[in-house]
């Protein structure tokens, strides 16, 4: 079925994407705790589960996808292996995403009068908080559909876990693409007399044989 592997693809493309975006808003929020914001620094451990998560996340999804690229078959696309790493990626994606809205800058623009150095950094992590809620919702989705269509299939195939997500053909029972079946018509009795399918004058009355040529049916010269 080419929708779920358009469904992988578009969920890891968004992965990816949204990661480098979370990495570098954290990296640079890391930085400003070291140079001393107090505020941030309250932060400072939501910013590094947000950078670890980042970082794992491009590890296993941009390593999948190059290893399918050129490696057909490989362990990291066994569907058994992708759920259990998928899984655990979208329950550190919710971790991270209730520790970034847990700062509680709020609405940034009050912070023009009282200390605007902290507009940048407040704005910084509204941006984490909205990837973080994404990737969650994106990685969560996939994880429901491969383990939907797992199941089903796993009830043709109970060896389904260890196929790779890229080759096996979801919703065709498991047989190769393009696989067509042909029923051969047989033949049917229709009540009548068998002598009319035989090619005329295929034995002659009277000597059991073919007639000769200028000889009668019959056998009469």
């Amino acid at each position: 079925m080419a929708i779920i592997h358009n469904i992988r693809l578009g969920a890891f493309v968004i992965s990816i994407i949204s990661s480098l975006v979370v990495l570098g808003l954290s990296a640079n929020l890391v930085t400003l705790t070291t140079e001393g914001f107090f505020f941030i620094y309250t932060g400072y451990n939501a910013m590094i589960l947000s950078l670890t998560t980042s970082v794992m996340t491009l590890l296993f999804v941009g390593t999948s996808m190059v290893i399918d690229h050129f490696r057909k078959g490989a362990i990291s696309s066994l569907i058994w292996v992708e759920l259990a790493c998928i899984g655990l990626l979208w329950v550190l994606w919710l971790a991270t995403a209730g520790t970034a809205t847990s700062l509680g800058f709020g609405d940034c623009s009050i912070y023009i009068y009282t200390d605007p150095l902290i507009i940048s950094p407040c704005k910084q992590d509204q941006a984490v908080q909205a990837f973080s809620w994404l990737l969650w919702l994106t990685l969560l989705g996939w994880f429901i559909t491969l383990l939907t269509v797992s199941i089903m299939a796993s009830r043709r195939n109970p060896r389904v876990w260890f196929a790779s997500v890229v080759e096996y053909p979801f919703g065709t029972g498991g047989s190769n693409k393009g696989e067509k079946h042909v029923l051969t018509p047989q033949p049917q009795y229709t009540g009548g007399s068998t002598n009319s399918q035989q090619p005329p004058y295929a034995f002659s009355q009277g000597y059991g044989q073919m007639p000769h040529y200028g000889q009668s049916q019959y056998g009469q010269p």
